[in-house]
């Protein structure tokens, strides 16, 4: 494959493990609803003020969940919409995403969509190269069309120009199935160059699945009629086809790979040899049906074959935040301090910045991950005897 890299040995095993990179849903409006959410996700922010759900208050926490309710229309339910920011944060509560998922079930929870994500950083995902199989129909999937749009240039080969609400106008993307209408499509996108010159990684592309509507409910909460091996809802003419089926998987037995395989494939034409009339031989590509799936993306997907589907963890790390202040403000930072006198300007930093430490719940978690590392990584220093 064009461009292949092999992985930096950097990179944590934990970075590269299918994660859910959005969640958002709604559940009763009732006291148990608004006491859970108070337990898991802490002090509710609240105003009043109207949101693009219909809603007529929100709220947000100090894990940046975002959520909307109408006391006045308590059947709308209350909206819940976790970002990967929030998922990050989520990872130091008691809870699990499985318990979360399980508990909006109880309270008759309809999951609205899902975002499925597993990261590259191998280079198996060239994104040129997957663009041309996209254009010379080597590939097998359960959408129609595709798109590519690559910032700052603002090139759509097919389809109308829009902005992605959830990666802006940052990086290079390949779209594949109706961004607007339909209940899957998928993002396959560099995710080094949305991050921009701070990024930490030589390689850093990502694959997602965005599963809204009836696949985002159906995927967390199983009760249609749909294939147990894929998580397909078959269409049905008769609702006495929608049955509870037991052999069906939760969303804790779901599997990042089987989903993807079962979405998307990435095919390599075959051919086999025919003789023509004067005896000359020639390569005749066979039926597309029989074409073997690429070694690239069986590998890719491969490597986390097994995994349960988690948290996010990419969140920037110290190193990240090292490099950045390194590479981007050092100079700045020289610069104010010989005109202000170091110590005087540091301490000012310090203070000024106090505050904003104590209201990123961000940092708060890389202090407790620092810690923990360096509880489980000390090394006595002692000669035995």
């Amino acid at each position: 494959m064009i461009g292949l890299s092999k992985i930096s040995d950097s990179v944590p095993q934990e970075l590269k493990l299918p994660f859910v990179d959005w969640l958002a849903f709604s559940i009763e409006y009732s006291d148990q609803s608004w006491e859970w959410l108070k337990t898991v996700f802490g002090e509710l922010r609240i105003e009043e003020r109207g949101t693009v759900t219909g809603h007529s208050h929100q709220f947000r926490t100090p894990g940046d969940v975002f959520g909307a309710f109408s006391p006045e229309r308590r059947n709308q339910k209350i909206h819940i919409q976790l970002s990967s920011k929030a998922l990050f944060n989520l990872k130091h509560s008691e809870y699990t995403l499985t318990d979360l998922i399980s508990v909006a079930i109880k309270l008759r929870g309809k999951f609205t969509r899902i975002d499925l994500a597993l990261d590259d950083y191998d280079g198996l995902l060239d994104l040129p190269y997957i663009y041309e199989k996209l254009e010379n129909k080597e590939v097998s999937t359960r959408f129609r069309g595709y798109s590519e749009y690559a910032a700052p240039l603002d090139r759509v080969r097919s389809g109308s120009l829009f902005l992605d609400p959830k990666l802006g106008k940052m990086g290079f993307t390949i779209y594949i199935g109706a961004f607007r209408r339909s209940n899957c499509f998928v993002r396959i996108y560099d995710k080094k160059l949305q991050v921009g010159p701070e990024c930490a990684w030589p390689i850093w592309n990502r694959l997602e699945f965005q599963l809204n509507h009836e696949a985002a409910d159906q995927y967390c909460n199983p009760t249609w009629n749909v294939n147990p091996e894929t998580g397909e809802i078959v269409d049905s003419t008769s609702w006495n086809d929608l049955f509870s089926d037991p052999r069906r998987a939760t969303f804790e037995d779901r599997s990042f790979p089987k989903t993807a395989f079962y979405y998307l494939k990435f095919l390599e034409p075959a051919y086999r040899e025919r003789q023509d009339g004067l005896g000359y031989f020639y390569l005749e590509e066979i039926h597309k049906r029989y074409w073997p799936v690429c070694t690239w993306w069986t590998k890719f997907l491969n490597a986390s074959e097994g995994e349960k589907i988690g948290l996010p963890k990419h969140e920037t790390g110290l190193q990240d935040i090292d490099d950045w202040l390194s590479e981007q403000v050092s100079g700045a930072v020289f610069l104010m301090s010989k005109l202000f006198g170091g110590e005087k300007y540091y301490q000012k930093l310090q203070d000024k910045g106090e505050p904003k430490f104590e209201r990123n719940k961000k940092y708060q978690n890389l202090v407790k991950e620092f810690e923990e590392k360096q509880r489980n990584g000390l090394v006595i220093d002692e000669v035995p005897f």
